[in-house]
């Protein structure tokens, strides 16, 4: 398989109104949302391959979909990015993102957008890259995959 593109993308700003909710995106969340669907309008994206894989939670969701729309593929929920429940062990949840590190390797598409967490990104890259990185809500790491090996390009905090 050629090398592959990995977006990983922290969700935009949230509603705050209840933190146990499962809110969607607040003002600053959508106008951060419309910055990333801007973003990879700039980046040549003609005939590949492209998954968007998300959360299930509303935020991650609402995140990508623009995106989503922009490039008429549709939004793929996905439990294994999602963050540490409260019912899940932190051994559990680390291997939930053990296992989401070989599940996008494996995964047949040139192109993949993920939207998850501030706690599964940082988990995530220190397996796939051995680096443990903080990300604003609306940030983003490109990674690229190469003979099923992870490599950083770039880390942007803001759009």
């Amino acid at each position: 398989m050629s090398d592959k593109k990995v977006f990983l993308i922290r969700h935009a700003h949230r509603d705050v109104m209840d933190r146990l909710d499962d809110n969607g995106l607040s003002l600053k969340g959508r106008e951060q949302s419309r910055l990333i669907k801007k973003f990879f309008k700039r980046k040549d994206l003609t005939d590949k391959k492209i998954l968007i894989l998300t959360s299930p939670k509303l935020r991650c969701i609402e995140t990508l979909l623009p995106l989503s729309e922009k490039l008429d593929i549709d939004l793929e929920v996905q439990e294994i990015f999602d963050e540490q429940t409260q019912n899940e062990s932190f051994k559990d949840f680390e291997k939930r993102v053990e296992n989401s590190v070989h599940t996008l390797i494996n995964k047949n598409a040139e192109v993949v957008f993920v939207c998850s967490h501030g706690d599964f990104i940082p988990s995530f890259l220190e397996r796939a890259v051995n680096q443990s990185i903080q990300l604003k809500k609306g940030a983003l790491v490109e990674l690229l995959i190469v003979d099923q090996k992870y490599k950083l390009i770039q880390v942007i905090q803001s759009l």
